[in-house]
C-alpha cells in the first residue's frame, strides 16, 4: 500500500464524518427554527439563516453587514457568536451556563435546543 491508497481511504472517511456532521446541524437548526415559528427551510439557505437567527433572538440583521468589511470581520464572527450563543440561551429559556455550552459546543447544543422540551420565549 503505497501513500496514495491510504490518503484516499481517509479522505473518503473524513469527507463522510464531515457530511453527516453537517446534516446534523441543519436538522438541529431545522427544528430550533419551527420552535421559534420560521420556517424550517430557511435552515438550508447560507445567509438567509443567519438572518434568521438574528430575528429569533431579537437582534438587527444589519449586526451581519459587519462581515463584509476587511479585517473588522474576523473580530466580528467571534463577538457575534458570543452575543447569538448567549441570546439564543435566553430566548429559549435557559441560563449562562447553556450559553457557555452553544458558544463551545454548538451542534451539540442546537440539537438539544432543538429536540429538548424548551419553548421559544419571544
Amino acid at each position: 500500500m503505497n501513500y496514495f491508497e491510504y490518503s484516499y481511504s481517509t479522505s473518503s472517511t473524513t469527507t463522510i464524518f464531515i457530511f453527516i456532521f453537517i446534516l446534523l446541524n441543519i436538522i438541529a437548526r431545522w427544528r430550533l427554527f419551527t420552535k421559534a415559528r420560521r420556517w424550517g427551510i430557511s435552515a438550508f439557505i447560507p445567509i438567509y439563516s443567519d438572518i434568521a437567527l438574528c430575528r429569533i433572538v431579537k437582534l438587527s440583521p444589519l449586526w451581519l453587514l459587519f462581515l463584509l468589511i476587511p479585517l473588522i470581520n474576523m473580530y466580528f464572527i467571534i463577538f457575534y457568536h458570543i452575543v447569538i450563543s448567549f441570546k439564543l440561551s435566553f430566548a429559549f429559556g435557559k441560563g449562562i451556563m447553556f450559553g457557555l455550552g452553544l458558544l463551545v459546543f454548538n451542534p451539540l447544543f442546537i440539537l438539544i435546543l432543538g429536540f429538548g422540551n424548551c419553548e421559544y420565549r419571544y
